[in-house]
């Protein structure tokens, strides 16, 4: 499971540093998907949301609850590891309920 972002798939002003590395964590994870399909290793791409960790306590513009919950992300990803062989994820988007901050 690679964590990409939701700046992958648009830009961010003042983020072209993070921005930049998205878009490499997004090509990573597709290129390695292609290389291992026929060894049936799943590669997941996740774009995330915002999701509330300390990096965020600088930002008082945003407020924790408007944020995707470490643990509730944690709880969904590890049932990746669950899927039957037959199922096949290569993506998903995550963002809170709010949509992209």
């Amino acid at each position: 499971v690679f964590l990409s972002s939701t700046a992958s798939k648009m830009g961010f002003p003042n983020s072209s540093s993070y921005v930049a590395s998205k878009h490499s964590v997004a090509g990573i994870a597709k290129s390695i998907r292609e290389e291992w399909k026929d060894l049936g290793v799943k590669v997941v791409n996740v774009y995330l949301g915002a999701v509330y960790t300390e990096i965020w306590n600088e930002r008082t513009e945003f407020s924790p609850s408007d944020m995707i919950s470490v643990t509730e992300l944690a709880d969904f990803l590890s049932n990746f590891s669950f899927l039957p062989k037959s199922l096949y994820v290569d993506e998903v988007h995550i963002t809170p309920r709010k949509g992209i901050l």
